[in-house]
This record gives structure tokens, C-alpha cells and sequence, in this order.
């Protein structure tokens, strides 16, 4: 993991863990399982959690009252060629599309 980390600082990169559902051999399945790992790694600043509400909610984690207040993104299969065409162009990606 060190190794990984010394790479992705060296270009300005982020490591992000994520506990996930529905694999039995994965090591993270809940947030307490992610954090132990990042609480071994010290105050590595290029480290952090992924919390993936879906997963967290699923392997028993209580996601309602965490007083998250960061940046949310959003997965989600297209239905068709533009993903992004309900959007007004002004909120498409980048502003135009």
C-alpha cells in the first residue's frame, strides 16, 4: 500500500479505498473495516475512504446520520446515446455538450 501511495503522490494523486457488498472474498466490506486500514497508514494526507452509500447501506453500516457535507457523486446506467441530454446544456458537463 505504501508503494501505491508514494506513486500517486508523485502525481498529485489520491488513494481511495471502498467498502463493498456482494463479494465474500473482498478484506473491506464495511466503513469500520476501511478505516482500520487508513488508521494504519497514519495521517497519509493522499488516502481516504470512498463512501458508497449503496455498499455501506447493504454490509450494515448506518448511513442516515453521518453529517457528511462533502461533494456527492452519482452512478447511473444511460438509457440512451446522450446521458446527459435531459440536462439544459448549461448544466451538462463542463457547461456545454
Amino acid at each position: 500500500m505504501t508503494k501505491l501511495m508514494a506513486c500517486a503522490r508523485g502525481v498529485d494523486g489520491t488513494v481511495l479505498l471502498e467498502p463493498v457488498s456482494g463479494a465474500p472474498r473482498y478484506p473491506l466490506p464495511t466503513a469500520d473495516d476501511t478505516v482500520a486500514v487508513l488508521d494504519r497508514l497514519g495521517q497519509a494526507p493522499n488516502a481516504g475512504l470512498v463512501a458508497d452509500f449503496h455498499h455501506l447501506a447493504v454490509n450494515g453500516d448506518d448511513v442516515r446520520a453521518a453529517g457528511y457535507r462533502g461533494h456527492v457523486g452519482l452512478e447511473y446506467r444511460s438509457e440512451g446515446p446522450d446521458a446527459f441530454g435531459r440536462l439544459p446544456r448549461e448544466q451538462r458537463a463542463g457547461g456545454s455538450t
